[in-house]
């Protein structure tokens, strides 16, 4: 029974994975705690640091953590649990009211049933994957040309492009479609940085906006945004917010009851998250700079005709590290 619970533990762990030792594929482990106020992080002195206020190009750069641990429910009638763990580091890089996202750096860990299944980072220099005791560590030169690819079109170049209007709503957004950038894109590095990026309107203590999250499957919907202490909104520069709501799950991502799904080929459906948190916005960076989300999700698995009932609790957050001025002339 042992060996039955642990094969069905990895084929659900095989599903999160998104860089893998062989192809293009991993991820990682122990969902945390987002019950501290994201206004106790350790936040550098917005004060001292450039901003796209002063009317210059400035990258923004954050660190981005998300824990996600699975609970599912076997077909042996036992249950599973899966960790996984994504922390990255990215910019935004302003300027005016356009934007576009860097990333720099990202790392993924991945358990089933307590036990460690992979590590991997990756940068544009460089891929370190440890997995069964072994660790593979290859600078960019050395990787064939698929994941130099990857790298390549991953890292230190931008994935999205925005435009936004003076109140922070989304007015375009483009995503490259570089092959090699497929693989962080869906791991949602665009989805969950626009999370912790959404509108602050003047003048206003509670607003809706639309938003999305991808950690581990994607969905979409509408978050409520509520002002903690209102008198802040005349007052101290950081703001904190309230924000909570559901995201579903769409037709594309297989949810049944719609024609296109296909227990046979669907990987997931039912998505659903229950999301609860705060964000901290400061007015003269106009940036938010801090995070702390916290999400239910529930979902079904469909592997070999089964469906696998399976709850997650996934913790997000984000911290502004620095800001500084770019500079955008033309040799």
């Amino acid at each position: 029974m042992h060996v039955l619970r642990r094969s069905w533990a990895l084929v659900l762990m095989a599903m999160s994975i998104g860089c893998g030792a062989s192809e293009p594929d991993a991820t990682a482990p122990k969902a945390g705690d987002a019950n501290a106020p994201a206004t106790q992080v350790d936040l550098p002195d917005v004060a001292d640091l450039p901003t796209r206020a002063d009317g210059v190009a400035v990258a923004y750069k954050y660190r981005m953590t998300h824990d996600c641990r699975r609970t599912s429910a076997l077909p042996d009638g036992q249950q599973s649990v899966v960790d996984e763990r994504t922390q990255s580091v990215y910019s935004w890089h302003w300027q005016g009211n356009e934007a576009a996202l860097v990333l720099h750096r990202i790392d993924f860990e991945v358990s089933a049933d307590d036990q460690l299944a992979m590590k991997s980072s990756m940068t544009r220099s460089r891929r370190v994957v440890e997995q069964d005791d072994v660790t593979l560590d290859d600078a960019f030169a050395d990787l064939n040309p698929q994941w130099q690819e990857v790298l390549e079109s991953s890292f230190d170049t931008p994935l999205c492009n925005l435009v936004i209007d003076d109140g922070g709503n989304q007015l375009q957004r483009t995503v490259t479609d570089r092959p090699g950038a497929k693989m962080v894109i869906d791991r949602g590095i665009v989805a969950n940085a626009r999370l912790f990026q959404g509108p602050f309107p003047s003048g206003r203590n509670a607003w809706e906006a639309a938003a999305e999250i991808a950690v581990p499957h994607y969905a979409s919907g509408t978050l409520a945004y509520e002002i903690v202490d209102p008198p802040t909104v005349t007052g101290d520069d950081l703001i904190e917010v309230h924000v909570s709501g559901k995201l579903v799950g769409t037709p594309a991502t297989g949810s049944p009851g719609t024609e296109s799904f296909d227990t046979e080929a669907a990987d997931v459906g039912n998505v659903s998250y229950t999301l609860e948190g705060t964000v901290v916005y400061s007015r003269r960076m106009q940036q938010w700079i801090a995070g702390n989300l916290e999400a239910e999700l529930t979902f079904d698995a469909f592997l070999m005709g089964q469906k696998i009932p399976t709850l997650a609790k996934v913790v997000l957050s984000m911290t502004l590290l620095s800001s500084e001025t770019v500079d955008t002339s033309v040799d």
